[in-house]
């Protein structure tokens, strides 16, 4: 018998918990699933793009 359990945990980083606390301070009325799922990813792009421009610049 299997006793392993996987269990998939969100956010998986502070940078997809910061995505989620953007998304959910955002007035989502009326907006589709899909919409909202592209407000997200794009906070969660930007925010990996800021964090990797943070540490380039203090690797410099």
């Amino acid at each position: 018998m299997n006793n392993n359990i996987n269990v998939n945990h969100f956010p998986e980083n502070e940078l997809q918990a910061l995505a989620y606390l953007y998304l959910k301070n955002q007035d989502l009325s009326g907006k589709s699933p899909t919409e909202i799922y592209d407000i997200f990813i794009n906070a969660y792009i930007e925010l990996c793009h800021a964090k990797k421009a943070k540490k380039y610049q203090y690797n410099q």
